[in-house]
């Protein structure tokens, strides 16, 4: 279960870079660096929440935490591929 959970989020990782890319590629330098600062900042947000469940007891919370890992990621890729009318 864990495993592919873990595919999932990486399924998800790949769009979302693929989506932080293009709209890197298409804005202008001061939009770039708001995006690159925000994207930062949501990295730590993910890492954060997610450590929450992973300090949880029991094996679920490994699970609890890949998938707030997958969740939050796939969530994050949908909005980058909003932004590029994807």
């Amino acid at each position: 279960m864990l495993q592919c959970v873990n595919d999932l989020r990486d399924q998800w990782d790949r769009r979302l870079n693929a989506a932080y890319r293009r709209v890197m590629d298409a804005e202008n330098e001061p939009q770039r660096s708001a995006l690159r600062d925000a994207q930062r900042k949501w990295i730590s947000y993910r890492d954060s929440n997610c450590a929450y469940y992973a300090g949880g007891q029991g094996s679920i919370a490994r699970i609890e935490a890949a998938t707030c890992e997958y969740a939050l990621t796939r969530d994050r890729a949908r909005e980058l591929e909003m932004m590029t009318g994807q």
